[in-house]
């Protein structure tokens, strides 16, 4: 099977509304990405946007943040493919100029963290931040023992890319979901 890093399509984006992730306060940015599932999400987190910057989402939804942000649409494909392993959180969009609420977005959680990066073939650095060592991975390439059988997922040793499935990007493509770009990873 094949897999590919699923990105955010940047190129296809001129007319898209991105959004921007407030009220923070008590959230980690960063705990949508340790594969665990989050009780304790504060609802006060929503978005916000100035549709004068875009005239569409994007299924894919641009956000500052950096999350991987989805339409209901995008949603259910989601949840078809391999819901037991994805947490999807209901997230608030609210037009600055308007004060009008959309609140058909989720923030999605995936719970899915393998041993499959395949250090022997990928190209990275390791570099020191404080006494953590952080990896940093300009090339994948993926343990084929390992991500066998899943269609989406993160990475332990390096949590922010998303890998899908080959026929996940197929469902994607067929039903003409917007926002997203792939990138195929070798797999050994």
């Amino acid at each position: 099977m094949k897999y590919y890093k699923l990105m955010y399509d940047f190129q296809n984006d001129s007319d898209v509304i991105n959004c921007t992730v407030e009220n923070l306060d008590s959230m980690n940015r960063y705990d949508v990405e340790k594969g665990l599932n989050i009780s304790n999400w504060d609802t006060g987190i929503k978005m916000s946007f100035e549709a004068k910057e875009g005239q569409r989402f994007s299924d894919y939804v641009a956000n500052n943040m950096g999350w991987f942000v989805v339409t209901r649409r995008f949603m259910e494909i989601l949840d078809k493919v391999q819901s037991f392993k994805l947490q999807f959180i209901p997230i608030e969009a609210i037009n600055k100029a308007t004060g009008n609420l959309c609140t058909s977005f989720y923030l999605v959680n995936i719970c899915c963290l393998l041993d499959g990066l395949d250090l022997e073939h990928s190209k990275y650095s390791v570099f020191t931040v404080g006494e953590e060592k952080v990896l940093s991975v300009k090339v994948y390439s993926l343990k084929k023992s390992v991500t066998e059988g899943h269609h989406i997922f993160r990475l332990k040793s390096s949590s922010a890319a998303i890998f899908v499935s080959e026929e996940l990007k197929k469902e994607i493509e067929k039903n003409r979901i917007t926002g997203c770009d792939f990138l195929e990873v070798k797999t050994f």
